[in-house]
């Protein structure tokens, strides 16, 4: 009597996929900077002028042209002259006010290596600033208008009552003094050394080029890999079992798997190959290398027809699978 056949057993694969690398960001660390002044001119004859640019320590007031309409000779006068002889002068309009004595300079006060320019000395009539189109900028902090006539500061792209522009920490004034620029935020020098990040390797405070990777910061020379000891900067690299750093080279010589069949270790490729492995009977293998031992057809990583059918420790297709058995059976 023949006995009955065993019953086929069906194994499901096992997926590991290695963690995806990281990469790294370099972020520089905020510059001091030292607070510019404002730059305006005054007319001779009193009136404020447009900005000029002027030198950074010594900024003069220039006078603005005098614009007369020269269609006020009629054209009798013209035309009662000779060609040859050279046109009389226009006639003088007496609505032309006389010129003035020049403004004197203004004052400038040079006080930890910046320089604030107060409003300009007496010597002409300013006018009001709501009354003309000469205060157009808004103080960047109080979103109040920014006459001519009061001092101001021009920084971080935006013009500042010079009472305005402090430190947002400790509202220190930093007009005519050095300030640190952190994301568009004015800091003092004290503010700013407490505000910075300590390294996570070394435990030093970051005042230069930071590298964030893994929710923390860095000194660029000290994050490296943990194994080589080289400095990883913008590469990809991945991150061990308790949170340490590896290059990529080092950590799949530690941690990625080797194949039972060619004895190489499963490493994801750049065309995206063996980005995972496939593990059956407690060994792990290519997605190429794993077949079945008797014909070479490739197997399917999924617990399905055209998957692993094992038999006494060898991975098997379901035809060997089925003949095997009948085989022992006879």
């Amino acid at each position: 009597m023949a006995s009955a056949a065993p019953q086929k057993r069906m194994v499901s694969s096992v997926f590991i996929t290695l963690a995806s690398p990281f990469k790294a960001t370099v972020t520089p660390t905020a510059h001091v900077h030292s607070s510019p002044r404002r730059r305006s001119s005054a007319s001779q004859d009193g009136r404020t002028g447009p900005s000029t640019p002027t030198s950074p320590l010594y900024a003069q007031p220039t006078a603005a042209p005098c614009r007369r309409d020269t269609t006020r000779a009629p054209e009798a006068v013209v035309s009662s002259y000779p060609d040859d002889l050279p046109l009389p002068p226009p006639p003088h309009d007496p609505c032309d006010p006389e010129p003035g004595p020049p403004d004197a300079p203004a004052e400038e006060s040079a006080v930890g290596g910046a320089v604030l320019r107060s409003a300009p000395s007496a010597g002409g009539i300013m006018n009001e600033p709501s009354a003309g189109p000469h205060c157009t900028d808004v103080c960047g902090f109080c979103r109040k208008l920014v006459p001519l006539s009061e001092p101001a500061i021009d920084a971080l792209n935006r013009t500042y009552h010079a009472a305005c522009f402090q430190c947002r920490q400790c509202h220190a004034p930093l007009a005519a003094k050095l300030y640190y620029n952190k994301s568009g935020i004015p800091l003092c020098e004290d503010c700013y050394q407490a505000s910075l990040e300590p390294c996570w390797a070394c435990g030093d405070v970051i005042k230069d080029h930071v590298i964030r990777a893994l929710e923390r910061a860095y000194h660029p020379p000290c994050f490296v890999c943990t194994t080589c000891r080289q400095p990883i900067g913008e590469q990809r690299f991945a991150q061990g079992e308790v949170g340490e750093v590896y290059c990529l080279q080092d950590y799949y010589r530690k941690y990625a798997p080797q194949c039972r069949v060619c004895a190489e270790l499963i490493i994801p490729r750049e065309d995206g190959t063996d980005s995972f492995t496939v593990e059956c009977l407690g060994h792990s293998y290519h997605e190429d290398c794993y077949r079945c031992e008797v014909c070479r057809v490739l197997l399917s990583p999924e617990p399905n027809e055209n998957g692993c059918h094992p038999l006494d420790g060898q991975i098997l297709c379901k035809p060997c699978h089925v003949s095997l058995i009948q085989s022992a059976a006879h």
